[in-house]
């Protein structure tokens, strides 16, 4: 597997040894060759009938059909195209701060909370379970995974649903999505989707494949004993999601090396895996008491809120934890796009849009014969994730309106700089610019036309949220 929440990855980027073309291998003799990387690439057949060319927005073509080979952040050439290393490490680096602090967010989910709710939250973009109100807004792992999807391809196949297994980094990619999934089963061993989930009749509903998948009909229903077809046991009967639950108990074939020492296929008390939880925040950069002492507003009555909370909880005075809630249209563009939030910064009296984190929707194009994809798109899904907002960004944000920082300012007034201070682009997988919004979308490139987009194609909402944030009186992890 490959870490890419890792701290190191926002300067060294993508490991050379998965994006160089060949590697050298040791042979007899000590010596060693150059072979074909086969973490970099894959060649792929001559003749691959179902394959078709996707051209994109403004200038680009992702040759498919052509290719004989995969590739990220290729050129627009039909025969031999380069693939564009500078522009891939710099994408994997600029994104790196915001994806690390995405993973850190899933282990804030409340262990108090309904658990069926939880689950649906965490696992993935579009819920069945929830309203408005239910949300505890810690984000989701599809979310995360649908971004590095969008992180390494560029226009070429890891950004495309249908292609992306072709390339091998999706086996590393997968394999740490499953590595960070164990790490949230050995936190959260009670959250489930159970046999379903509460409805307002004091009964339950159950959960159904309203996105069909191509040995289930759309709209059947499901259960954590329904097929997962085509995998199979070594006892030739198709795998379950009660089977596929923890590496602890079931004794499963693989695991993963320790973290933050945290072991997942080892028992642990439930203390141990509160303790989990504390440590895996600070592993992936979430400590209040660091976050806090980078913010410069402890004295401001803005940033000193008092939620109700328990008596193990205290909120932590001069912190307030900043979120942007995006609700998009999955099959609005035909095919994959990423949703890109900045905030303006000014060094030097220039302003500076400054990218605070994004969300990519990772959704098949109108010709794709993924059947699940044509029910989804008919039934308009919307995609839902969240971005949080770092000390520094608001730090950088207050910063701009010195007024902010006078005692006496307004909640209202706070409310209305943050909004004025953000600034949003859709992109599609090759990076050109779709559509815009905010005071400064001109200093982000974009040159797009200030015209309406279509209703259908608009963002369904996008919030801005705050809360406290909280930490536990005996040394627990931290709440929002």
């Amino acid at each position: 597997f490959w870490d890419w929440a890792e701290k190191r990855v926002e300067i060294d980027g993508l490991p050379e040894v998965l994006h160089s073309d060949e590697i050298r291998v040791r042979v007899p003799g000590e010596k060693t060759i150059p072979v074909p990387n086969p973490l970099a690439w894959m060649p792929l057949p001559s003749s691959m009938d179902d394959f078709k060319d996707r051209p994109l927005k403004l200038k680009d073509v992702a040759y498919y059909t052509k290719w004989k080979r995969t590739y990220r952040y290729a050129e627009s050439k039909e025969v031999d195209p380069e693939t564009n290393i500078k522009q891939l490490q710099a994408k994997v680096k600029t994104e790196a701060r915001g994806l690390r602090s995405k993973v850190s967010l899933l282990f804030t989910a409340s262990t108090q909370a309904d658990s069926v709710q939880t689950w649906d939250e965490f696992s993935c973009t579009s819920t069945q379970s929830l309203r408005a109100k239910n949300f505890q807004n810690f984000g989701s792992l599809e979310g995360v995974h649908n971004n590095v999807h969008g992180i390494l391809g560029g226009n070429g196949h890891m950004t495309d649903p249908d292609y992306a297994a072709f390339d091998p980094i999706f086996f590393l990619h997968h394999c740490n999505v499953d590595r960070l999934y164990a790490l949230w089963e050995y936190c959260y061993p009670d959250v489930w989707m159970g046999d379903g989930y509460s409805n307002d009749n004091g009964g339950k509903n159950p959960w159904y494949q309203a996105r069909g998948t191509y040995v289930q009909v759309y709209n059947g229903p499901l259960s954590s004993k329904t097929a997962l077809a085509p995998f199979r046991t070594d006892k030739g009967e198709y795998w379950t999601s009660e089977q596929a639950r923890f590496l602890d108990e079931k004794a499963k074939y693989y695991s993963y090396p320790k973290i933050a020492g945290i072991k997942v296929d080892e028992s642990a008390t439930p203390q141990q895996r509160i303790d989990g939880l504390l440590a895996l925040q600070k592993y992936y950069g979430l400590d209040l008491r660091v976050e806090n002492k980078e913010l410069n507003f402890h004295d401001n009555p803005l940033f000193t809120l008092k939620p109700k909370t328990s008596e193990s909880q205290l909120p932590l005075p001069g912190y307030r934890h900043f979120i942007v809630v995006v609700q998009l249209v999955e099959h609005a563009f035909n095919g994959p796009y990423s949703f890109r939030l900045y905030h303006d910064e000014r060094p030097d009296d220039n302003i500076k849009p400054v990218l605070v984190g994004s969300v990519d929707v990772f959704a098949r194009t109108d010709t794709s014969q993924c059947e699940g994809c044509s029910n989804r798109r008919n039934a308009g899904t919307i995609v839902r994730d969240v971005i949080s907002l770092s000390a520094r960004d608001v730090n950088s944000i207050i910063k701009l309106l010195p007024t902010l920082d006078d005692p006496k300012a307004s909640q209202e007034q706070l409310v209305k700089h943050m909004k004025l201070a953000l600034s949003a682009i859709l992109e599609n997988q090759s990076g050109d610019q779709m559509a815009g919004v905010g005071l400064h979308i001109k200093e982000l490139g974009f040159n797009g036309e200030t015209v309406p987009m279509p209703d259908h194609l608009v963002p369904v909402k996008v919030t801005l949220l705050s809360s406290a944030g909280c930490y536990s009186t005996s040394g627990g992890p931290v709440r929002f």
